[in-house]
């Protein structure tokens, strides 16, 4: 009788215990993805550039130092990477790898259906870039070279400055921006057909960890 008359809790702060309680725990599971693979990677990127047999520096406090931490920085990408794999996976499951198979997909036939302006914009940065060297090859005729080596030189500073000149950077800029749309398109639709059924898995999991909640003793 006493346990009946005894407020219960309301089912909305039962529902936030058991949101705070998950963010937790995906946190840190995606944390402890973090640590082990940056870790992990980080310390064979250490080891391989240490016992590297072309390897003539000599080992100093300050080389190791630097190696390591130089190796953990490389790793970061890939532990941010697994972090975010493992907590997808934690709110979708199996679905989680569906955007991995379908966005490469999308852009495959996103770069196919826009090979035809790719193309065109690859030649007009191209042409311009000829242009230029072609101009400025052309003070070549003033210049006394004594050895290949020589030679080789100056057509690379002469190519790096041709490829460094307005006309040239303009044409660039917007191949790279075409690039970047059909990416961005690709990535668009890839959310399109991918975000309905990771709603759907990401909502069933949450019931079904919510259930597992309440029957652990928390309150419906």
């Amino acid at each position: 009788m006493v346990a009946e008359l005894m407020p219960r809790p309301s089912p909305g702060r039962s529902i936030l215990r058991f949101a705070w309680a998950d963010a937790r725990a995906a946190l840190g599971a995606a944390v402890r993805a973090f640590a082990w693979t940056t870790s992990g990677v980080g310390l064979a990127l250490f080891a391989a550039v240490l016992l590297n047999p072309k390897r003539i520096e000599p080992l100093t406090a300050e080389s190791v130092t630097a190696t390591l931490v130089a190796a953990l920085v490389y790793a970061t990408l890939p532990g941010i990477v697994a972090a975010a794999g493992v907590a997808l996976f934690r709110l979708a499951g199996a679905w989680a790898f569906l955007p991995v198979v379908v966005f490469p997909l999308v852009v495959l036939g996103a770069f196919w259906l826009g090979g035809g302006a790719l193309a065109g914009q690859e030649q007009d940065v191209w042409s311009a870039f000829g242009a230029q060297l072609e101009g400025n090859l052309s003070v070549l005729d003033r210049i006394k070279v004594h050895s290949l080596e020589e030679l080789m030189v100056v057509l690379l500073f002469y190519g790096l400055y041709s490829a460094l000149q307005p006309a040239v950077l303009l044409q660039l800029f917007q191949y790279l921006l075409l690039v970047g749309t059909l990416i961005g398109i690709a990535l668009l639709l890839t959310c399109m057909v991918t975000l309905p059924p990771l709603l759907l898995a990401i909502g069933r999991r949450a019931r079904l960890r919510y259930a597992d909640h309440v029957a652990l003793g928390g309150v419906p």
